[in-house]
């Protein structure tokens, strides 16, 4: 049997993996098209926004650590610490916030159909 909470970690490993390297067709397999992505300030992204987001930043490194993952069926709910930096108009920020993710099992694969952040550190 496959341990669906192991699949999840690897897969949001690969997601940090992914912005990082700026691999956008990662990013768009791992992305429901369904998905709703709201950024700790606030900002709301459908799957087009998001990667067209993607497209003019450029993240230089995204950690997660202290992550749990729940698994209901088909439905996964991750939450846990993320770190990153990112360079986006010209200003490079250190982030780091509490996400909570929920991923949906279609067919054989999970995405990520919900991201939300909620910042714990100063801004910097």
């Amino acid at each position: 049997m496959i341990d669906s909470a192991a699949e999840i970690l690897a897969l949001e490993q690969k997601r940090c993996r992914a912005e990082v390297a700026a691999d956008i067709q990662t990013l768009e397999d791992i992305f429901d098209d369904d998905i709703v992505y709201i950024h700790a300030n606030g900002l709301s992204e459908d799957k087009t926004s998001l990667i067209a987001s993607r497209r003019k930043i450029k993240f230089t490194k995204m950690e997660r650590r202290d992550s749990n993952v729940r698994v209901y069926g088909n439905t996964a709910i991750l939450v846990g610490i993320l770190t990153f930096d990112v360079e986006v108009g010209g200003r490079s920020l250190s982030v780091e916030g509490i996400v909570t993710q929920v991923f949906v099992k279609r067919g054989d694969r999970w995405r990520i159909v919900h991201h939300q952040g909620t910042r714990t550190d100063n801004p910097t």
